[in-house]
């Protein structure tokens, strides 16, 4: 007779908590599909590990996301600056643009920001980081629409940002 590994008790114990992982699994995912302001996007993009090239190429596919977003998802989600957390959740903040942006088509409202504004409110963004992250005066040229920073002509300002 094979002498048992387990109890009843520890067999009804670790029978609950699958039971209870499943259930969290479930409920997670249909979460998920019933939120229309849920995405894998911020996960996916900063991904580490042996699939995280996978999982970014998954994130910046072409054919999975719109044709109108495509191609500014990709140009800033290789700069890490698409997702937002809101209550305590990662977010994709592109199909927030997209979704007032087609609130708008359809309703003929104004949206919330215009692209002058967008705009300019990136540019003072990225300088104010530049200017905390070197601790020195970051300026505006309005002549050639560039951001200066005094002594770095020349640098990479993309890679000072995300480095």
């Amino acid at each position: 007779m094979e002498k048992s590994l387990s109890s009843p008790r520890q067999l009804a114990w670790l029978s609950i908590l699958r039971i209870l992982i499943g259930w969290h699994f479930l409920y997670e995912g249909i979460t998920k599909i019933f939120d229309p302001d849920w995405s894998a996007y911020g996960y996916l993009m900063t991904s580490d590990g042996f699939l995280s090239g996978l999982f970014k190429a998954m994130a910046g596919n072409p054919g999975v996301l719109d044709a109108v977003s495509s191609a500014t998802t990709q140009y800033f989600a290789e700069k890490g600056l698409l997702f937002d957390i809101r209550d305590g959740r990662v977010i994709d903040v592109t199909h927030l643009h997209m979704k007032e942006w087609l609130h708008c088509i359809r309703t003929g409202e104004k949206p919330s920001c215009s692209i002058k504004e967008g705009f300019e409110e990136a540019i003072a963004s990225l300088m104010a980081t530049l200017a905390f992250r070197k601790g020195r005066r970051v300026e505006y040229d309005y002549e050639n629409e560039r951001i200066v920073v005094p002594g770095m002509e020349g640098a990479d300002l993309d890679q000072v940002l995300i480095s």
